[in-house]
Order: C-alpha cells, then structure tokens, then sequence
C-alpha cells in the first residue's frame, strides 16, 4: 500500500513532463469547440443581424408564424406587414424569418387566389 510519502514523490518526479501532454489536450479541445461550436454560431447571427437591417419597404416577406405579407414600414423593432388587402399586422422586426423570392411571391398570390374563388 502506497503511503503519502510514496504518493508525493511520484506526482513530483513527473512534474513538468506530465503536464505538457495535459495542456495540448486542453488546448485541442478549447479550440475544437470554438471552430465547430463558437464560430459558425457568431457567423450565423452575423447573417441574420445583416439580413434584418436590410429589410425595407416594398420586400415580401415571410414570419416566423409562416404569415406571408409586404412591408408597408419599418420601425427600430416594429414592421407593419400587409397581408391581404385593407388588412395590416404589426410584428417585431425579429419575427421575420426570411424574404420571399419573385417566383415564391408570383406563386403565393396564385394560391391565394385560388382559394378565394372557392
């Protein structure tokens, strides 16, 4: 059975030695975790901040509900959307969860179309 003397004199005989493979390992993983976990996190909401500064009035666009509408004006954090005509919804810039393209935007208003013929 190994006594505390015994114990002592083995975590000092390895002191500097023992260390260096611990280090590369702490080091490995802390950046590990920043490339794959931090970095693309940070890029993500860089994108997102950009593409919400640049919305503006005329874009149609789609919220985070799924509600499709045009922007009629923006607001630091309120965008009023029309969403058919005469009607206007009020939601937090946040709230809005991507731009419709052209053909997206051609295609929406033929559903709704449809669908108020019926």
């Amino acid at each position: 059975m190994p006594t505390l003397q015994g114990v002592i004199e083995l975590s000092t005989q390895g002191g500097a030695e023992a260390i260096v493979p611990m280090l590369i390992y702490v080091v490995a993983l802390f950046a590990f975790i920043y490339i794959f976990l931090i970095h693309p996190q940070r890029k993500q909401q860089r994108e997102r901040r950009r593409f919400l500064e640049s919305l503006k009035k005329g874009d149609k666009v789609v919220t985070v509900g799924g509600i499709c509408g045009q922007i009629i004006s923006l607001d630091e954090d309120i965008v009023t959307l029309q969403v058919a005509d005469g009607v206007e919804l009020q939601v937090l810039r946040s709230g809005i969860h991507r731009r419709l393209e052209q053909d997206e935007a051609a295609k929406m208003r033929e559903l709704w179309g449809k669908r108020r013929k019926r």
